[in-house]
Order: C-alpha cells, then sequence, then structure tokens
C-alpha cells in the first residue's frame, strides 16, 4: 500500500535579500560580500587570539565559551583589504565594541596555521594583504580575519554564555522504576538502551546488538592508531549510532553526558578532549576515533544488583556522530549446540530443533539489511503529511524565512508545493519496521505564477513500531526540504 499527500506552503519575503542573507545582527556584511559558510554553535570553546602567531602557534589567546556564529564571505574583487577591515573596524567602534588585539600582515606573525574558525591563517603570505582584529563589547567578542590571500573575510561572533544541561540523568534505575522527571528528559525510542541517555534532537541511524562476544575497553589515549591501554570485557554488546542535532557542537553534548552519567552514578575511568586523546584515525570497536578531528571520549563503569555494565561514548565532531557502546558483563551461555550423533545412545531419538518463520531464521553470519518491497502492507497507515508540513515551515523559520501553511496563500512571494508519499519496507531482521518517504517539490513565483524550481528528495528510517518509522521519515525529509528550498531560493534571487 501506498500513502500520498499533499505538501503546501506560502513564502512570505518582504525584503527578500536581508533575509536570505543570514548576517549576524550586531555586524552587517560588507556590501557587495556573498556569504559562503555560516556555522552557529549554540554553545562551544572558542580560543580567540590576541597576540602574533609564531612558529604556527598564537601567542596569547583568550579562551571562551558560550554560542558561536562563523561566517565566511568572499570579497568584492574591486574592494582591498584595507578598506573592508576599516569599514568593519568602524562599525564595530560605533557599537561599543573595544579593540584587544589589531595586526597586518607581519606583524601578525611569521608562520601559518589551518585553524577552525579563521580558515587558513597565513598573515605573512607574501605579497598579500591580510589583517586580522579581536574585539569585546561587555560578554560578546568578535574575531575579524580579512585575507587577500583567500579573497575571503573571517567574522566570528562568540556570545559567552553557561551550557544549557539538556540530557537528564539514566540508568540509575530500570525503565519501568524510572522516575517521571527522568522520563520526561529522557525518552527512549524503542531501540535505545535504557543506560544510554538520549540529547534531545539526535537521531538513531544504527544498532547492533551481540549477545556474547570480547570487548577491548580504551581506559587511555590512543597512540598510532593503537589505544596504549585497555581492559579486556565479555558478555552482551549493544552500539548505538546516534546523528548530532544541528546547530550543536561536540563540547555541548559531551558536556552534557559527563553531567547526567555523573548523576546516574556512573564511575569515570577516562575521558579525553580532541587532542587530550592521543594521535591517529582509525575505526576501533567503539567508533571512528580521531583525537585530531573534534573527538571527545568517556569510559564508564555501572554497577548494580551485583551486576556491572560499561559504557563508552565517542562524539565526533567531524562526523556529527556519538557512538554509544554498552557492555553488560555476564557468561557465555553453553549447551546451544547438540552433541555429536557418535556420542549419544543409539536407541535415543534425536531432539528436532522447533521450526522457525523464514524471517526469523538465524543467520550463519550478521549481514547488512537488504530492503525489498513488502507483499503487503501494514495493517495501520501512517498518519497525515502535516508532521512534514509544519517540519518544513520551522525549518524555513530558522533559515530567516517566514512561512505558513496552505497553497495559494495571498500576498506570498514564493509557493511551495508537493507530493508525499510513503511505503513500507521490509528487511530480514523482523524487529524493525522501515518507511520510505518520497516528496516531489516545486516552488513557484507568487506574482508570476512561474514554477522556477523542482526536485526530488527521499528518506527511510527504521522504529519498532511502523508509524515511528513514518513520522522519522517526513522529520528527516523536513529537514532536507528547507535546506534545498532555500538553496532554490537563494539562486533564484541571485539570478533576477
Amino acid at each position: 500500500m501506498k500513502l500520498s499527500q499533499g505538501l503546501a506552503a506560502a513564502i512570505l519575503l518582504a525584503a527578500a535579500p536581508g533575509l536570505l542573507a543570514q548576517d549576524h545582527p550586531l555586524v552587517p556584511s560588507y556590501p557587495g560580500a556573498k556569504l559562503e559558510d555560516r556555522k552557529v554553535k549554540e554553545f562551544d570553546e572558542f580560543e580567540l587570539p590576541t597576540g602574533p602567531i609564531w612558529d604556527g602557534r598564537f601567542q596569547k589567546t583568550v579562551k571562551l565559551e558560550g554560542k558561536v556564529t562563523h561566517l565566511k564571505y568572499k570579497n568584492p574583487p574591486e574592494r582591498s583589504t584595507l578598506e573592508i577591515f576599516r569599514n568593519y573596524e568602524n562599525v564595530l567602534s560605533q557599537a561599543g565594541f573595544k579593540t584587544l588585539f589589531r595586526c597586518k600582515q607581519s606583524e601578525c606573525g611569521n608562520s601559518n596555521a589551518n585553524t577552525k574558525w579563521l580558515g587558513f591563517f597565513w598573515p605573512s603570505a607574501p605579497r598579500k594583504d591580510e589583517r586580522y582584529l579581536a574585539a569585546r563589547k561587555a560578554d560578546t567578542y568578535v574575531s575579524l580575519y580579512v585575507s587577500e590571500y583567500n579573497h575571503a573575510t573571517h567574522l566570528n561572533v562568540i556570545e559567552t554564555g553557561a551550557m544549557e544541561q539538556r540530557i537528564g540523568a539514566a540508568g540509575s534505575a530500570p525503565a519501568d522504576e524510572a522516575s517521571s522527571a527522568a522520563q520526561e528528559s529522557f525518552t527512549p525510542l524503542g531501540e535505545d538502551h535504557p543506560l544510554v541517555p538520549i540529547y534531545p534532537g539526535s537521531a538513531l541511524q544504527d544498532r547492533k546488538i551481540v549477545e556474547f562476544d570480547e570487548f577491548q575497553l580504551p581506559v587511555a589515549k590512543m597512540w598510532d592508531h593503537k589505544f596504549t591501554k585497555t581492559l579486556p570485557l565479555e558478555g552482551k554488546i549493544t552500539v548505538l549510532v546516534y546523528s548530532h542535532p544541528e546547530k550543536t557542537s561536540s563540547l555541548q553534548i559531551f558536556r552534557n553526558y559527563e553531567e547526567a552519567l555523573t548523576k546516574a552514578g556512573f564511575q569515570f575511568l577516562y575521558k579525553c578532549n580532541r587532542e587530550e586523546c592521543g594521535r591517529g584515525d582509525t575505526h576501533t570497536q567503539v567508533g571512528s576515533f580521531a583525537p585530531g578531528y573534534d573527538t571527545r571520549y568517556m569510559a564508564l563503569k555501572f554497577t548494580r544488583g551485583g551486576g556491572e555494565a560499561y559504557l563508552t561514548v565517542n562524539i565526533s565532531g567531524y562526523y556529527h556522530k556519538t557512538w554509544a557502546v554498552v557492555l553488560e558483563v555476564k557468561p557465555m551461555e553453553y549447551g546451544m549446540a547438540a552433541a555429536p550423533t557418535e556420542a549419544r545412545d543409539a536407541t535415543a531419538t534425536r531432539p528436532q530443533r522447533p521450526s522457525l518463520p523464514e524471517a526469523a531464521a538465524p543467520q550463519a553470519e550478521e549481514e547488512a539489511p537488504q530492503v525489498r518491497a513488502p507483499a503487503r502492507a501494514p495493517a495501520r497507515a501512517a498518519r497525515g503529511a502535516r508532521p512534514l508540513e509544519t517540519g518544513v515551515i520551522q525549518g524555513l523559520s530558522k533559515l530567516g524565512l517566514q512561512a505558513k501553511a496552505g497553497a495559494g496563500a495571498q500576498g506570498a512571494d514564493i509557493l511551495v508545493e508537493g507530493k508525499i508519499e510513503t511505503v513500507p519496507l521490509e528487511v530480514k531482521d523482523g524487529q524493525w519496521k522501515w518507511a520510505r518517504s518520497t516528496v516531489s517539490v516545486s516552488l513557484k513565483d507568487g506574482k508570476s505564477s512561474k514554477v522556477f524550481a523542482q526536485f526530488d528528495l527521499s528518506d527511510r528510517q527504521a522504529s519498532a513500531d511502523y508509524n515511528e518509522a513514518v513520522r522519522r521519515s517526513h522529520q528527516a525529509l523536513a529537514k532536507k526540504v528547507a535546506e534545498k528550498v532555500q538553496e532554490a531560493i537563494t539562486s533564484y534571487f541571485e539570478n533576477q
């Protein structure tokens, strides 16, 4: 059975260029500059250079934490670095910012560095005009790097403040005994593990369970692609892989897990951040581990009712994923295999194993899920397209576009129309129910009724409940559609 619904939204663009620019409200962009990159982290760390760079290291920095907005602009070719830099300098001064450090060319140092927030910082580039500025106003800091070498301006606005604790304690009690307060902050999706708290907005991408196996638990840094110390364990292993929500840094997720697991009574065996985690880049039992690429890691132990469990949380800012591995220590079950025929009594009847349905037949080796169309659809149909419609509108609002539901809305500059189709899928693992949703979208000029963009997008998600799988696929599609719509509208207005 195929489920089809309509999607319609109207976008009001009262001042399209300004809305699409996505500048920071405190610092406008230079006229004619083109926004090439924009990143917002609701909470992250930022090391603000307030001195020159010598031999690849800044001689003086201020360590900050808070909301970080990074903007990279392509400089207009007919404008000099000096003119662009002076304009920003004047705007910041008029807004009440005080200069902490300012330099140009060789005054900024003698070497270069590939930085997270300033891009490729090379103030001493031969025959190039490079200028840098750090400024402060109360709890807000700004770094500005205008580069002739890169033909770009890197602007960072850091609004310092405390982190919001978004993960509640989990694991302090079995799932059926958890308090209502814990349930509000930690809501299992059905496929999650009761010992693992979930960061709000994270999406479960993969789940793997092995009833018994050995596991090398890293409790020290990695060196030359190998952990320098591990704890050998055996038991049931559950691996969960989550994607990170947008605008969330690895630091924010790490700090949240740190706080929640401490409150839940976990004992920390080892934890590290970035370069503290060592050197290397390889896939391990705890996920992809690359200390040089924004990796944060913790290993913990939990004891309850005479039993032991171990947890590793590996957070990657580079891959935008968190790998959580739970090992529940237990002995292996014996007697699962029948004795050889020769060892049995000749008169004994060989016991027959009950036959299993084909879908539940065990596999000799674990295989990747093979998706195929089902013979029939689930008994219950998914809900309507409203969650996707709402998600698209919310996504567009975050991008600075005012939108509302309803095709042909009066006064709309852009109309978004589409059709959603959702079909169930099957995999060999019977505990999962998959849903695949596809949306066909067209963008129409509200004034001329001209269709200026059309595209198709799809996404598939799994859950123990089919309706939940449909909801997740709609949620994922909503984000994709919102981003694609913004790209199409930006291109449309640039070509007007």
